[in-house]
């Protein structure tokens, strides 16, 4: 498609399917020659970037954010490249304060959840006499959470047991996601470590030349 700049969050979302290749699959085709051949598929939605920031910005997130909370994973893509065509919207350069930025909006968008859950589970201890444990162990688990999230920690930075995790996962917290930060860079940066300074937490990165297709892990 053509690179430009768009307006934000008015852009519009854009899902593609990849078959993914699978040499044991292959392997099996060729043995029992089956009619139809079923392979797996990953689905990867193309989302305009998060505004940032203020709270008038935070509230045009939310139909973005709950796109978000349906995927299985995100990856978190920032640019170091200068460019006359495509202004950037925070306009200096700086990967490690952009994926800092977006990192603050999961945490701010997971800890609105929790909160309104937590008072939602006050009000229905007080209106209820019947057994309350399942919901006094929830809110403590959710505490936990929030407190977490407004130190501005993800969830992920938690101790989860497996149950926690059963007991949360209704809520799809996007800092529970896994998540890896692509740096889109151009040529002549590709190569230079200097690309992954700051850029720590997350821990997974890629850096790539969107333009030329080429990748440096």
């Amino acid at each position: 498609e053509q690179v430009g700049t768009y307006a934000g969050l008015s852009g519009a979302t854009h899902v593609a399917s990849v078959e993914l290749p699978d040499e044991r699959l292959d392997h099996l085709v060729e043995l029992f020659v089956p009619k139809k051949v079923v392979r797996i598929q990953m689905e990867f939605l193309d989302t305009p970037g998060l505004a940032v920031g203020a709270h008038e910005s935070r509230k045009g997130n939310a139909r973005l954010l709950g796109t978000l909370r349906e995927v299985d994973a995100l990856a978190l893509i920032v640019r170091q490249f200068a460019s006359d065509v495509v202004a950037h919207p925070l306009e200096a350069i700086d990967p490690a304060r952009d994926v800092a930025e977006i990192e603050t909006e999961l945490v701010v968008a997971d800890l609105d959840v929790v909160e309104k859950r937590i008072e939602k589970i006050a009000h229905a201890l007080k209106r209820t006499s019947a057994d309350t444990k399942g919901l006094e162990a929830e809110r403590e688990l959710l505490t936990r959470v929030a407190g977490a999230l407004g130190d501005g920690k993800g969830a992920d930075s938690l101790e989860l047991s497996d149950d926690e995790r059963k007991l949360i996962a209704p809520f799809a917290l996007l800092t529970l996601r896994p998540r890896i930060v692509i740096v889109n860079l151009d040529e002549q940066a590709l190569a230079d470590e200097a690309w992954r300074a700051g850029l720590t937490d997350p821990p997974h990165r890629v850096g790539i030349d969107a333009k030329i297709g080429r990748a440096h892990v």
